[in-house]
C-alpha cells in the first residue's frame, strides 16, 4: 500500500504543479522571517515536495530497527514536526485536534511503522547522532521529558536539547499526513484526477502482471475519488469546508456573490482561536470581530483589497467572545470560479503571541494553505450566483463590508503581542 500511495502522491504532485503555479498568487510570497532561527515558510514547489519526501521517509523508517530507529524517528521529527507543531504552550490546538479528532484516525497507520524492538513509551532525545547509540549516561532528567511533544528550543525549530517519546513523535507524524493530505485536496488531487498522469496511472494498474486486491482497492477508490470531484464552485465550496475543519489553523470564509461578504464557513481552529461558535458566526459579516480600538487604517486596506479582488495580509486588534483583544494577522486570498466571477474570500486568523517564534508554526501552517489554494476553479457557478453577480460592479461599502478579512502591502511589519514590530 505505501508503494502506491508513493505512486499515486508523486504522480498528483507533479501533473498538479504546472498548472497550479501558472495560475496560483502567492498571498505570502513576500514574507520573510528575520529572526535567528531558520526560515519555516516555503514556496509552492517545496510545500508539494514535502508530502512526496515526508511518505518516502516513512517507507525508509520501516526498515529500521533498535537505536537506528529512534535516531531516524528524532531526525524526522526535528525536520517536519517541530516547525509544524512549535512551542508547547503554543501547540495547545495541534495536540486537542491531535488528541480528538487524528488519534481515531492513525490507529492502522501506526502500526506500519511500529517495530517491534522498540518501545513506543521511552523518550527520544531529538538531538542524538543518528550514527552512534547514547552513552550510558545520557539519559536526561525526568524534568525533560515532555509527553505531549517536543521541547528546548523546539519554539524557534533550532538544534537544541529536545525530548518526545516515540509513540507521541509517530501520532503527530500520522496526523501531519492527513493535514497534508486536506490540503492537497483543494487543488493539486481534482487537478490529477483529470489529467494525462491520471490515465496512464490507471492503465498500469489494469496491466499490472502481478495483480492483487490491493490493485483493485486502489483502483476503486480513484475512481471513487474522480466521481465525488466537484462541478461546480459550490461543490467546490463544500470540499473546502470539509477539508479544512480539522486544520490546525483558522480558516474563515465569506460569499462574494451575497450582499455584506457573510461568512459562509469557519473551522473548528477560527471557534478556538476567537471563541465564537460556528451558529454565531455564520451570515455575518467579519466586521463583528472588530471594537473601539481595531485599526481605522487595516480597515480601509481591507476594503480596498476586496473592492481589487486580491491577495492581501494584515495585522489589525480584534476581539474575542469574551471581550479579550488579540493582535490579528489576517491573510485572505480571493477565489474566481471558472467565468472569472469572484465567488469567495478565504482567509486564515493567526494570533500573534507575546514572542514572535510562538507564531511560527501558525503562519507557517497559513502560507501552506494560501499557496495550495486554487486562485481560478475549473468550474463554474451555479445559476442563482451568476444571476447575482452578472452586469454588477461589486464596490464595498463601509457599512455592508466593514473589515471584512485582510490586506496589507509587502512593507507591512508583523507586531508583537506587546506592540513590538517585526519586519518582514
Amino acid at each position: 500500500v505505501p508503494t502506491l500511495r508513493n505512486m499515486f502522491l508523486k504522480s498528483a504532485l507533479l501533473s498538479g504543479r504546472q498548472e497550479a503555479e501558472e495560475s496560483q498568487e502567492h498571498s505570502l510570497n513576500d514574507v520573510h522571517l528575520m529572526l535567528h532561527s531558520q526560515n519555516t515558510l516555503h514556496d509552492y514547489s517545496q510545500y508539494l515536495a514535502m508530502g512526496c519526501a515526508l511518505w518516502t521517509e516513512l517507507e525508509d523508517l520501516k526498515n529500521s530497527a533498535g537505536w537506528e530507529y529512534k535516531a531516524n524517528l528524532a531526525a524526522l521529527s526535528k525536520k517536519y514536526i517541530v516547525p509544524e507543531r512549535g512551542r508547547k504552550k503554543n501547540a495547545w490546538l495541534w495536540v486537542v485536534l491531535r488528541n480528538a479528532v487524528y488519534d481515531r484516525l492513525a490507529q492502522s497507520e501506526l502500526e506500519l511503522f511500529e517495530p517491534e524492538d522498540v518501545d513506543l513509551s521511552t523518550d527520544i532525545d531529538l538531538d542524538a547522532e543518528r550514527s552512534a547509540p547514547p552513552p550510558p549516561a545520557a539519559q536526561p532528567a525526568d524534568d525533560a521529558k515532555v509527553d505531549d511533544g517536543v521541547r528546548g528550543d523546539a519554539e524557534t525549530g533550532s538544534a537544541s536539547t529536545a525530548i518526545a517519546s516515540a509513540g507521541v513523535i509517530l501520532r503527530d507524524t500520522s496526523m501531519l499526513q492527513h493535514v497534508l493530505l486536506r490540503c492537497y485536496c483543494l487543488h493539486v488531487f481534482p487537478t490529477f484526477i483529470f489529467s494525462p498522469e491520471y490515465a496512464a496511472l490507471r492503465t498500469e494498474l489494469l496491466t499490472a502482471e502481478t495483480r492483487s486486491g490491493v490493485y483493485e482497492s486502489l483502483e476503486v477508490e480513484l475512481e471513487s475519488l474522480r466521481s465525488t470531484c466537484p462541478r461546480t464552485s459550490e461543490g467546490w465550496l463544500a470540499l473546502l469546508l470539509v477539508a479544512v475543519r480539522y486544520l490546525p489553523q483558522a480558516v474563515v470564509v465569506c460569499d462574494a456573490s451575497l450582499p455584506g461578504l457573510p461568512i459562509v464557513g469557519v473551522n473548528v481552529g477560527f471557534e478556538a482561536v476567537t471563541g465564537f461558535k460556528a451558529d454565531q458566526s455564520l451570515g455575518k459579516n467579519c466586521s463583528f470581530l472588530q471594537g473601539e480600538l481595531t485599526e481605522k487604517k487595516a480597515i480601509h486596506e481591507i476594503r480596498e483589497a476586496i473592492r481589487a479582488q486580491v491577495c492581501c495580509n494584515v495585522t489589525l486588534l480584534n476581539y474575542k467572545a469574551s471581550g479579550q483583544t488579540f493582535l490579528n494577522f489576517l491573510s485572505m486570498t480571493p477565489i474566481f470560479d471558472a467565468d472569472g466571477l469572484c465567488r469567495y474570500f478565504v482567509a486564515t486568523v493567526t494570533e500573534v503571541q507575546e514572542r514572535f517564534s510562538g507564531t511560527k508554526p501558525q503562519l507557517r501552517q497559513a502560507d501552506r494553505l494560501h499557496k495550495l489554494l486554487p486562485t481560478r476553479l475549473s468550474w463554474r457557478s451555479d445559476e442563482a450566483a451568476r444571476r447575482r453577480m452578472s452586469g454588477v460592479v461589486r464596490e464595498t461599502r463601509p457599512v455592508e463590508r466593514r473589515g471584512a478579512l485582510s490586506s496589507s502591502s509587502s512593507s507591512t511589519s508583523l507586531r508583537s503581542a506587546s506592540g513590538r514590530r517585526t519586519r518582514r
